[in-house]
């Protein structure tokens, strides 16, 4: 899954049917994190192979998000 972001800093948060293998932002990777102090992202379970995601970005980009292999 990609989109752009088109705010200069910023936290999205999507609900994905799948779980995120690695999230990047302009091609630079996140680190998975407990908390959104720094940039990153978060992954939680909702059941029935659903997630919540939170991404804190720094940047405007191109987001891409990758599928956890099985």
């Amino acid at each position: 899954m990609s989109y752009t972001a088109t705010g200069n800093r910023g936290i999205d948060y999507i609900r994905l049917a799948f779980l995120p293998g690695s999230i990047t932002v302009n091609g630079i990777s996140l680190p998975v994190h407990s908390d959104l102090t720094i940039p990153g992202y978060t992954v939680r379970s909702l059941g029935n192979g659903d997630y919540s995601v939170n991404i804190k970005r720094a940047e405007i980009g191109s987001v891409y998000i990758s599928i956890c292999p099985a």
